[in-house]
């Protein structure tokens, strides 16, 4: 016989410095004759629902997730935990194992891919012998192109200066 334990905190009982949560911390146990037993990897999912802060719909553009701490690190990671449901005041999630369960909400920001020109100039040396074949390939391609695109644009140019006319108009204003 498994005996199922679940208890909620209503404070992260994982200390402060471990992140504040956005839900309470639900604790997940399976006991086989008063033994604690690891469940993991399992087939079918645990669901199970969180009451969140409904504050936190505020307007702003939020993700909430569903995660689980791992106490050999002291993080809250969201793999193998699925939010199947999402609303203002409760989240429904989905796991495939027992452990501590909390959910997070964390803004929604674009990424964005930049280059900084110095501190990115060191991967020129990473390119290996034979990627940089491909690299000077694609370079005399693109050399060629605008070699290329010049001349047309100046034809194009020189046929709209062309097509330009001047008319004279012979105007006959009478005052003779």
């Amino acid at each position: 016989q498994v005996d199922v334990q679940m208890i909620t905190f209503g404070a992260n009982p994982h200390g402060e410095r471990k992140n504040s949560t956005d839900s309470p911390v639900l604790r997940v146990d399976f006991l086989q004759n008063g033994e604690e037993k690891v469940v993991q990897n399992l087939s079918s999912p645990i669901i199970f629902t969180l009451k969140t802060d409904s504050s936190l719909c505020s307007g702003e553009e939020v993700l909430p997730s569903c995660t689980y701490f791992v106490n050999e690190t002291g993080e809250w990671l969201r793999d193998g935990c699925i939010a199947t449901q999402v609303s203002c005041s409760e989240i429904v999630c989905s796991c495939y194992h027992a452990t501590d369960f909390a959910s997070f909400f964390e803004e929604m920001l674009p990424n964005f891919n930049t280059i900084d020109a110095v501190a990115d100039a060191y991967l020129f040396q990473t390119i290996a012998d034979d990627s940089l074949l491909s690299f000077i390939v694609v370079g005399v391609v693109v050399s060629v192109y605008l070699i290329l695109l010049g001349p047309v644009i100046m034809l194009e140019y020189r046929k709209k200066k062309d097509t330009r006319s001047t008319y004279l108009v012979d105007v006959d204003t009478g005052l003779d």
